[in-house]
């Protein structure tokens, strides 16, 4: 596998981890806030985000390599409301598939075609989850009218979400 190739994996399986970080962290404030079902949705990106550090890291160990020193994360701020917890996580997954789309140029460097078939998959995984991310978002800042717990009109789209 490509050097460079390696260390953008390796800068993606270190997003991807800090993504999980970034849900457990979302988890908490819609619990303490009052809205479990936006608890439980970030609850099921957490699952997601740790399957898909265990298939980037399977991957690479498929080329007999390991994944590089990953850098530290930035820290996670401290959130007050949901329209800045939710803009926070769908600008980190937009910044995450853009690195997704670079390896994706790669695949001209050894190593590059059979990572890019990978890379493209995760690419549509992201997509869906974005899109899903994006929807809530805005429908949390139709409904959004103050502070938590006792925003009513997001109890109607906590109650509707699986």
């Amino acid at each position: 596998m490509d050097p460079q190739i390696l260390d953008a994996l390796t800068e993606l399986l270190g997003r991807e981890s800090h993504s999980a970080n970034i849900y457990q962290n979302l988890v908490t404030f819609f619990h303490t806030g009052g809205l479990p079902g936006y608890s439980n949705r970030m609850q099921l990106r957490i699952g997601r985000k740790q399957a898909r550090v265990t298939q980037i890291q399977n991957f690479i160990s498929s080329f007999g390599t390991s994944p590089g020193r990953i850098p530290s994360p930035a820290p996670i701020p401290v959130f007050t409301d949901p329209i800045a917890a939710l803009t926070f996580i769908n600008n980190y997954q937009i910044e995450t598939k853009l690195l997704m789309n670079r390896i994706i140029a790669m695949e001209n460097l050894p190593g590059g075609i059979t990572t890019t078939a990978f890379v493209r998959n995760l690419v549509e995984e992201q997509t869906e989850e974005e899109a899903t991310a994006s929807e809530l978002l805005e429908r949390t800042r139709i409904r959004y009218s103050g502070p938590m717990p006792r925003n009513i009109q997001l109890k109607a789209i906590d109650y509707n979400l699986p």
